[in-house]
This record gives structure tokens, C-alpha cells and sequence, in this order.
């Protein structure tokens, strides 16, 4: 086998198990290695290749997607941000939208995942600040906007989609 065809099988082994995780915790299944490869039809042995355990890809799970949102928050986030968040914004809401299962998987569960300080951390991270008003503004706009983006990963703003939430975001920003 080849060392691309290796790299390409590992690619979708992690892909499959991360997958299995968040459809067990879904339908509230206990989440064991053998639930794990028996819902990404895998072997242990594939398991125990990629993660040392099921807290080990957990955790993986949580950093690869905190690691996508401070990549979508560096490419769209410019110093405009307060004239124009329109494209940060639809950028974030995307990528919220494309990864809500597993969002609504850590919002509600026992995972020490806070969303609102990571959003916090990384917004600052890539913005940068040189003020204490800047901190207390971004502060300000971090746990709104995680407040809104919890909300409608948890579906308590019904069904609506993801555009219908980032429109009235936008305005409140640009006022903030």
C-alpha cells in the first residue's frame, strides 16, 4: 500500500470514529471503544491507532473544532470588523451550522466546554487589543454572539436558518 493510500485510509478511519462519537452521544448511547468501532464499523485495533481513549477523542474533537473556528476567525476577521462583521459573521455561522451536532453535543453535555470564552479568547487572539475598552467591547460582542450561536445550535429559535440569525447579529454588532 502506499504511503498516500495510508494517509488517505487514517484521514477517513478519524473521520469515521469521530463520527460514530457524536451519532452515540446523539441517540444517548454509552460511548465505549467498542460502541465506537462497532458504529464506524472499524476494529479496536484501528481505534487504539489514532486514540489512546474515548476522552483522548473527545478531546480531539473539542481542539480540532476550536482549531476551525480560530482558522475561519483568522481568515475573515480585518480591522473592519466593527464597520463591516458581516463576513466574519456569516463565515462563523457556517461553520457553527456545519458542525452543530457536535456543538449541541458538547452544549449539553458534562464536557468542560465553554464556547462563549473560547469564542472570547480567540476573537482577541486575532484581533488583538490595546485598550482596556477594547477588551471590554470585545467582551461585550464574544458572549453576545456566543449567546445567539448557542441558542440556535440548541434550537430555540425554532428552525430557522443560520442567515436569519446573522442578519440581525450584524446590526447589533455594527451598534455595539
Amino acid at each position: 500500500m502506499t504511503e498516500k493510500a495510508r494517509y488517505r485510509n487514517s484521514i477517513r478511519s478519524e473521520r469515521l470514529l469521530k463520527d460514530a462519537f457524536v451519532a452515540l452521544a446523539a441517540n444517548g448511547e454509552r460511548i465505549s471503544v467498542s460502541a465506537l468501532c462497532r458504529q464506524a464499523d472499524l476494529n479496536r485495533s484501528t481505534f487504539y491507532a489514532h486514540y489512546d481513549s474515548v476522552d483522548d477523542l473527545e478531546a480531539r474533537l473539542v481542539e480540532d473544532l476550536m482549531d476551525g473556528l480560530a482558522k475561519v476567525l483568522k481568515d475573515t476577521l480585518a480591522n473592519a470588523f466593527r464597520d463591516n462583521p458581516r463576513p466574519a459573521l456569516e463565515a462563523i455561522g457556517s461553520y457553527v451550522a456545519s458542525n452543530q451536532a457536535l456543538l449541541k453535543l458538547l452544549l449539553t453535555s458534562n464536557a468542560s466546554f465553554d464556547f462563549g470564552d473560547r469564542l472570547r479568547r480567540e476573537l482577541l487572539v486575532t484581533v488583538g487589543h490595546a485598550r482596556l475598552e477594547d477588551e471590554i467591547r470585545f467582551d461585550y460582542v464574544a458572549g453576545g454572539l456566543s449567546s445567539v450561536f448557542r441558542t440556535w445550535v440548541l434550537e430555540q429559535y425554532g428552525s430557522i436558518p443560520m442567515r436569519d440569525v446573522v442578519e440581525p447579529a450584524v446590526r447589533c454588532v455594527q451598534n455595539a
